[in-house]
């Protein structure tokens, strides 16, 4: 038997001469086809593992690649905090005189611009506002202050204390005094402290919510407020004169032109000539103003028809200096050179950190009037406290007892200060009449004089440069 065997690529295929090789070809084919298959697959496994070789080598670059990123991105971060963080010091190092001198430049540079653009439309100073950096640096500064007196101050047993039912306020003050001192020498004090700073001058204050939640349950606080003597507990515009005035504040509200007209009354005479002074002046009124020119639209309107009266027992002084104070205040009641009435006052953009800050220098001010009152004449030893920070206008009356100087909230309102705040005027005009009805009295009050006991715990104000700088005059 003769075979030929002639191959054609994989495929081999068989002649004989006979029939009887069919099957002998068949089974060939079969085998040749698996060696076939056996091949491809090898070849295909060997491909997929060089495949999956090489995707991986690509993941391991991508990832090297990122992380050189990421540690190029946090190198410059870094970078760039440190040229801020040097900036910033650099800033914070520069002398005030410098610094005002800097800021009279540019503020001169600015007015010959707006001057030579527009020389018709009449300008003002705008209130110097605190940057957002320079704001951040000086809330961490820290307030320094000399802790050995008020440590023995602290030491000495009160022979007489405040009590109020079974709360001995006395001794729960002076714990709270006492943590604050252990405070101060572990930590800081910043000016976000500030019922830290005025405890330290034995300053308390008896407001809502209560300042001491450690030291006073709400229960307590409740019973203690409840003793505050400067309440008024009967209307201070009668119903009449009210109607009237809201009357009129609706309509103009609404637009329509109106004034109050006087019903013979001298304090209808002084709420109509506050009401429509007020009217006219918040129809062209800009909120952009310096503190003396919001002083003279939005506050005197009220002081002048109010304070200035020709029985009153005190003298009413503007923009002047009192004793003992070398900054001007805007507005004061004094008798006998002593103020019974101070005032903090900043326009409208007032910062959180100004509004601390006076909150804690009308306290102290307060503190000095009452100090001076006992020393000079011993009593009556109360001062009053009025605060305007930009349209929030909030009183206290401030008192001496058993050692503790106590801030009583009076009152607080909000200024009216465009059209549609015009009927807030008859909240404020019964606020600054409160302040004056407590004020009349206080060359006559009936209060007894302070005991020699009494005095003898009376303190001074903390040694503290920090403190002595904002007041501005001495603190003895």
């Amino acid at each position: 038997m003769i075979l030929h065997v002639r191959c054609v690529g994989t495929l081999v295929v068989l002649r004989t001469p006979t029939t009887t090789v069919g099957f002998l070809q068949v089974a060939y084919l079969m085998i040749l086809q698996e060696v076939d298959n056996f091949w491809n697959d090898i070849e295909n496994e060997h491909i997929r593992k060089k495949i999956n070789t090489e995707e991986n080598k690509l993941l391991i670059d991508e990832f090297k690649i990122a992380r050189a990123i990421s540690k190029g991105v946090l190198k410059a971060t870094k970078t760039i905090m440190e040229n801020v963080d040097v900036k910033l010091r650099s800033n914070w190092k520069l002398s005030s005189s410098d610094t005002s001198k800097h800021m009279d430049k540019i503020e001169c540079a600015a007015a010959k611009k707006i001057e030579t653009t527009s020389p018709s439309i009449t300008t003002y100073a705008s209130p110097t506002i605190t940057s957002g950096v320079d704001e951040t640096l000086e809330e961490r500064e820290k307030i320094e202050i000399n802790l050995v007196s008020i440590k023995k101050q602290l030491e000495m047993v009160p022979s007489i204390e405040w009590t109020v039912g079974d709360i001995n306020v006395t001794q729960k003050f002076r714990q709270y005094q006492q943590s604050v001192v252990d405070k101060a020498m572990k930590y800081e004090l910043k000016w976000n402290n500030s019922y830290e700073i005025l405890a330290l001058a034995s300053i308390m204050i008896l407001s809502w919510p209560c300042p001491y939640p450690k030291f006073f349950t709400n229960r307590e606080w409740h019973q203690i407020t409840q003793t505050n003597t400067y309440v008024i507990h009967y209307p201070v515009i009668p119903s009449t004169i009210s109607a009237v005035l809201r009357e009129v504040a609706m309509k103009r509200l609404m637009g329509i032109e109106s004034y109050m007209q006087l019903d013979g009354s001298e304090l209808s005479k002084v709420v109509a000539r506050t009401f429509n002074n007020l009217c006219d002046i918040l129809v062209r009124f800009s909120a952009k103003t310096s503190e003396e020119i919001h002083c003279d639209r939005l506050l005197y309107p009220y002081i002048n028809s109010l304070f200035f009266r020709r029985l009153a027992e005190y003298e009413v002084r503007l923009n002047s200096a009192v004793s003992g104070i070398k900054k001007r205040l805007d507005f004061s009641c004094v008798v006998d050179d002593v103020p019974i009435l101070d005032s903090e006052i900043k326009p409208l953009g007032v910062t959180p950190l100004g509004r601390k800050k006076d909150f804690i220098k009308a306290h102290l001010r307060g503190k000095k009037s009452v100090n001076q009152q006992l020393n000079l004449k011993g009593g009556p030893g109360e001062a009053g406290l009025l605060m305007n920070m930009g349209d929030e206008v909030e009183s206290f009356f401030m008192d001496y007892r058993f050692g503790i100087y106590c801030s009583w909230p009076f009152q607080r309102t909000r200024l009216a200060i465009d059209r549609a705040s015009i009927p807030l005027i008859e909240s404020n005009i019964c606020h600054f009449e409160r302040i004056n009805k407590i004020a009349e009295d206080f060359k006559n009050r009936n209060r007894p004089s302070t005991p020699p006991l009494q005095m003898s715990f009376m303190t001074e104000f903390p040694d503290s440069p920090q403190l002595r700088q904002l007041l501005n005059y001495n603190l003895s």
